[in-house]
């Protein structure tokens, strides 16, 4: 692809004595009208007629919001920076045709789309049939990069290439090429995301900590914030920790958002962990630590870490489900450690006709899907095999005397019909489980979606109280009044009302404990409040009198505790609460709407009625970006273990930061573009870069 095809050529800058003329006549003009600005006052239709325009009512002073976001391409004299008194309408649109400010407005329409960025100047320089090699190596290493591979297999890539008549040269064919292409494309994805988060109003930051194969204390930070009306969850930095006291992860947190966002603690609104009280603690936890600087931050506790806790605490409860969870376990232990037991298993699938599937890891992650994946595969695949398998080793005279044992006791239990029944009411609750597990584990879970899922998942246990679930009811039909279940003759040691008994006290001890851990939850004013304004399916538009007055008070709840990062926005409560009302009765009219998922009902707001409800969009987007789950930290942590395995330990944690954020951040392969990329490296080198320097 030719680049100078691709994008514009950049325009020149200004010349130094231009700008020098330029500043002295501001600053002559702001020293003539120091004394009539001060009798002045802002007009606030100039809100409407500049948009970049921002007013601090408390200072009493205007800014321009693309070059306070924007300082290195803005003019640090300016007073719309610092913070101009110069109320003026002929003052506003001299800032506006400023070069300055026509820079930093570029600059904020290429954060929104990099494609429209200018050609770097280094590119001029360079012929188009080297632009094009540059192109395709920058392509080839951020394919390595994205598919987590090893930089050792770049130069391997690129032969492969140049024996397919791809033109690539001998100067970059080697992995530490590699190596430096990465970290330019690494940095290109910071800056597009510092851009954006320099843009949003408020964001939320998540933090988990890990240990690496290189046996060091680190953390992946991530940040919440809102594009275009949608949530997104990137990931801001890995950085190692001094230590795993609460100081030293702060310190790390701070380091990660400030290389992505120099004023984060002005745009925080809430902090994400798993309930660690390290992370969480009010008084010398990372939270405690913040909130001293930040008092208006929340902590959220991750609501899959929640409901992963109260499942334990259920099994911890109830004796017997513990003991299907440890044979799950056995069970597993006997195959993943026996190629003899494997191999076993499968002859006698074979002679079966049948085929043996391989037994899962019940608690293989925190997750509450791998304990359903494993019973699954046990009872509605395994069944049989398995049984006969185990009654085999127990009377075989070749087994050890572990393995022996082992196969005696898991045969008794796999034909009793209790312990069986008690299995099948297990996968009853993990199934009830595991789908509001995976629900809470979205990116883009809301704190109101989540009380819709705990709503139902308690509605769903209780009735598993009056009649049995699918499973459990699905094995009492099979084996109806005899003792056959799946080929296996089991011995009935319980009657039905035993097994409802047990059912009824399993159901208990899950609802209770579920209802222990979101208790912070349910009773967190904030949190509640925040879900009443976003749930727009839960507003009363039947009822015209409750509306009147629905959301009210929840926006006061908002606004008493947000009110510093609020009013850095220009927030009008007596607005905010007009707009309220007016968005109801618009849903009221247009009912169309309330079918909606709310993720598609407020992006429809912030792109088509941002000049309707100026106010309210602004604390409907603090509400969104408070985290209602870290898994995105989890699945950060997966990235870090794929990328530094065994073989590639001695890997410093800025490289792994940099292949994580290509790895998480970047786009697909068929969708990336290196051009900007190749700019940056060029632009960047302390020394000219030479690429043909051995073609």
């Amino acid at each position: 692809m030719d680049i100078r095809a691709f994008l514009s050529s950049s325009k020149s800058s200004e010349s130094s004595q231009t700008s020098t003329t330029s500043t002295s006549k501001r600053a002559i003009d702001d020293s003539s009208t120091s004394q009539s600005s001060s009798k002045r006052k802002f007009v606030r239709s100039w809100l409407k007629d500049f948009t970049w325009l921002t007013y601090d009512s408390e200072g009493n002073r205007m800014f321009c919001k693309f070059c306070r976001d924007n300082p290195t391409c803005s003019d640090s004299s300016s007073t719309f920076v610092s913070g101009s008194q110069n109320f003026k309408i002929e003052s506003v649109r001299s800032h506006e045709t400023s070069t300055g400010h026509t820079r930093c407005v570029a600059a904020a329409k290429v954060s929104e789309n990099p494609q429209l960025a200018p050609l770097p100047r280094a590119l001029l320089s360079m012929s188009k049939e080297v632009s094009q090699k540059m192109e395709r190596l920058f392509d080839i290493a951020y394919f390595v990069a994205k598919r987590e591979m090893p930089f050792t297999s770049f130069p391997h890539l690129c032969k492969r290439e140049i024996k397919h008549g791809v033109e690539l040269g001998n100067t970059y064919i080697n992995d530490k090429a590699c190596k430096t292409f990465v970290t330019a494309i690494a940095g290109q994805l910071k800056h597009e995301l510092s851009s954006k988060l320099q843009s949003s109003k408020f964001i939320s930051v998540m933090a988990d900590s890990a240990c690496d194969v290189g046996v060091r204390e680190v953390e992946d930070v991530y940040a919440c914030h809102l594009v275009k009306g949608e949530i997104e969850n990137s990931f801001g930095g890995l950085k190692a920790c001094e230590n795993s006291k609460a100081p030293g992860i702060k310190a790390a947190v701070e380091t990660a958002m400030t290389e992505v966002c120099r004023d984060w603690k002005e745009k925080t609104v809430a902090l994400g962990a798993d309930g660690a009280n390290v992370m969480l603690g009010e008084i010398s936890g990372v939270y405690g630590l913040l909130k001293q600087e930040i008092p208006h931050i929340i902590k959220v506790h991750c609501v899959a870490h929640r409901l992963e806790l109260s499942f334990a605490d259920t099994l911890s409860d109830v004796p017997v489900l513990k003991d299907v969870k440890e044979m799950l376990q056995g069970v597993w232990k006997h195959y993943h450690y026996s190629a003899k037991a494997v191999r076993e298993l499968k002859e006698l699938a074979e002679s079966m006709e049948v085929r043996a599937y391989k037994a899962i890891k019940a608690d293989g992650t925190r997750w509450v899907p791998h304990m359903q994946r494993a019973l699954n595969i046990l009872l509605s695949k395994n069944f049989q095999v398995v049984v006969l398998h185990f009654q085999h080793t127990s009377q075989a005279r070749d087994a050890s005397n572990q393995m022996q044992g082992r196969a005696v006791n898991y045969s008794k239990k796999f034909t009793s019909y209790k312990f069986v029944a008690i299995m099948h009411l297990l996968l009853d609750i993990v199934d009830a489980l595991s789908k509001v597990s995976l629900s809470f584990q979205e990116n883009g879970i809301t704190i109101s979606r989540v009380q819709d899922n705990l709503t139902a998942l308690l509605a769903k246990l209780e009735s598993f109280k009056e009649r049995p679930g699918q499973q459990l009811n699905s094995f009492l039909t099979e084996v109806g009044d005899g003792n056959t279940f799946k080929g296996i003759e089991l011995q009935r040691d319980a009657d039905r009302q035993a097994i409802n008994a047990i059912q009824t006290s399993a159901v208990n001890a899950a609802m209770t404990f579920i209802q222990e851990r979101f208790e912070g939850m349910e009773t967190d004013l904030v949190l509640s409040a925040a879900a009443v304004l976003t749930n727009h399916r839960g507003w009363p538009v039947t009822d015209r009198h409750r509306l009147l007055l629905h959301g009210e008070n929840e926006i006061q709840t908002l606004h008493g505790h947000f009110q510093v990062p609020l009013e850095q926005h220009n927030f009008s409560l007596h607005d905010c609460l007009d707009e309220w009302m007016s968005l109801k009765f618009h849903v009221q009219r247009v009912r169309a709407e309330l079918e909606l998922r709310q993720s598609e009902f407020w992006k429809n707001k912030f792109m088509f009625c941002k000049d309707d409800y100026p106010n309210l969009l602004i604390l409907v987007e603090l509400c969104l970006v408070i985290p209602c789950q870290t898994a995105c930290c989890e699945r950060g942590n997966s990235c870090m273990n794929r990328i530094m395995t065994d073989w590639r330990s001695t890997l410093n944690v800025s490289t792994i930061d940099e292949l994580m954020r290509i790895a998480i951040n970047g786009p697909s392969h068929e969708d990336y573009t290196a051009v900007l990329a190749v700019g940056r490296w060029l632009e960047e080198s302390e020394r000219s870069r030479r690429p043909t320097l051995m073609d």
